[in-house]
């Protein structure tokens, strides 16, 4: 699985956390990628708007020895910074500040999407994801879990604007690491 695939399991992941936290405050909220218009609906909109890889291994070249004097390479792991803008955007009853205040609680509280929340992303998703994942699993990549984190906007890149409604914006980083076997 290379590091496309990888941008696109995390984002999986991040969008079947938020739907699940929304559903907690209403059921039928709508979390997407796409603008959520002027639809009365409550939605979650998630943009990815930076992709940062660690510097900390990038250029690092690792050689490990084989059985019987066989040299061979050690693939780096991909370590991926993904900064995704969230709108929450709603038209009354405070719902929007309600799904705020529940995305923010439980993110803080549970900032990890581990490999099992990971295996469900992949399968629920387009067929192409669950078939890069499970081509990935077979060759013996290892998926750390993901770290949520909260963010400001970085000064490399602005984040798009987001709904054309009411919104609030909110900014959060998912760190990503896979390690392919070598």
């Amino acid at each position: 699985m290379d590091s496309n695939w990888t941008i696109a399991l995390a984002t999986a992941a991040l969008h079947s956390r938020l739907r699940a936290i929304a559903d907690t405050v209403q059921p039928g909220v709508l979390v997407t990628g796409e603008p959520a218009g002027q639809d009365t609906q409550p939605a979650v909109e998630v943009r990815l708007y930076q992709i940062d890889r660690k510097p900390a291994v990038r250029n690092r070249s690792m050689s490990r020895r084989g059985g019987a004097g066989q040299h061979g390479r050690i693939r780096q792991p991909i370590i991926l910074d993904l900064h995704y803008a969230l709108a929450v955007s709603a038209r009354a009853g405070f719902i929007g500040e309600a799904l705020c205040g529940s995305i923010i609680s439980s993110l803080e509280q549970h900032p990890l999407i581990d490999s099992d929340e990971l295996s469900r992303a992949a399968s629920s998703g387009p067929e192409l994801l669950r078939e890069a994942y499970e081509a990935a699993v077979a060759q013996g990549t290892a998926f750390e879990p993901l770290r949520i984190e909260w963010s400001q906007p970085g000064a490399v890149s602005t984040p798009p604007p987001l709904a054309d409604r009411w919104s609030i914006p909110l900014y959060c980083k998912a760190s990503a690491v896979m390690q392919a076997d070598g």
